[in-house]
C-alpha cells in the first residue's frame, strides 16, 4: 500500500477535515469577541469537540507532510 492511499483509507475524509475546520474557526471567532461559549450553525460547541476538531486537522496535515516529503 502506498502513502497516498493508506492516507486515504486511514486519514480523516475531506467533509470530515473541512467540518473540524468550521469548528475551529467558530471557537476562534468566540474567543476574539471575548465568548466563553462557542456557537456553530446556532448549536453549542463542546470543548472535546474543539479538542477532537484539532486532532482532526493535525492528523490531515500531517499525512499531507508525509505526502509531500515522501516523493
Amino acid at each position: 500500500m502506498t502513502l497516498a492511499a493508506a492516507g486515504e483509507v486511514f486519514g480523516p475524509a475531506a467533509a470530515e477535515v473541512a467540518h473540524a475546520e468550521r469548528v475551529i474557526d467558530a471557537r476562534r471567532a468566540a474567543e476574539a469577541e471575548g465568548k466563553g461559549v462557542v456557537l456553530l450553525d446556532g448549536k453549542l460547541v463542546e470543548k472535546l469537540r474543539v479538542v477532537n476538531a484539532e486532532r482532526i486537522t493535525a492528523k490531515a496535515a500531517a499525512i499531507l507532510e508525509l505526502e509531500r516529503t515522501s516523493g
